[in-house]
């Protein structure tokens, strides 16, 4: 599990307390852990003031330390709120299109572990967010993507990644 601290800031080698929470859930499903395991491994890869949250609640099995992490943490807005955060995510200039493709996934699914869409929209709200918000008009012409015709994440990330591949390969030949 990552080192989480709860800084503002986030110290090298630390991860943000979503990317930290992804991995603590991960770690609760593996079934071959026991809870003590878990529970050990989580406040082990506590730091700082999340530390000392953690010490003072280790009595406490892995569930409510994690409630608890969130509760202090954790994104306190709605799944509404988060989804217009979403529809404001534009790609940055200095930004791929696959890393705009990935962050706009992993906002998408916030958004959905907060209530605010259910499963069978985050396709068809990726591909319209990505078509409003990507400045690539180069790879937009060349993948014909049309909102109308939602694709799965994974083939989707995929498309984007073998043209810009493509594309890359080309600027080297030609260089």
């Amino acid at each position: 599990l990552p080192p989480f601290s709860g800084a503002v800031r986030i110290n090298q080698g630390e991860v943000s307390f979503q990317k930290w929470l992804r991995a603590a859930k991960r770690l609760q499903a593996d079934a071959s852990l026991s809870e003590a395991q878990v529970k050990r491994v989580i406040l082990k890869s506590l730091r700082g003031q999340a530390d000392e949250i953690g010490d003072y609640y280790s009595a406490e099995n892995s569930d409510k330390i994690i409630d608890i992490l969130i509760a202090q943490y954790g994104n306190m807005l709605d799944g509404e709120e988060l989804k217009i955060q979403f529809y404001n995510i534009l790609q940055e200039p200095s930004q791929s299109a696959s890393d705009y493709l990935s962050l706009l996934f992993l906002k998408l699914s916030e958004v959905h572990s907060h209530g605010g869409i259910r499963v069978d929209e985050m396709d068809s709200l990726l591909l319209r967010q990505f078509l409003r918000g990507c400045s690539d008009e180069g790879l937009m012409l060349k993948l014909n993507l049309t909102d109308d015709n939602p694709i799965p994440y994974h083939n989707f990330i995929t498309l984007v990644r073998r043209e810009e591949t493509r594309r890359m390969q080309r600027k080297c030949r030609v260089k």
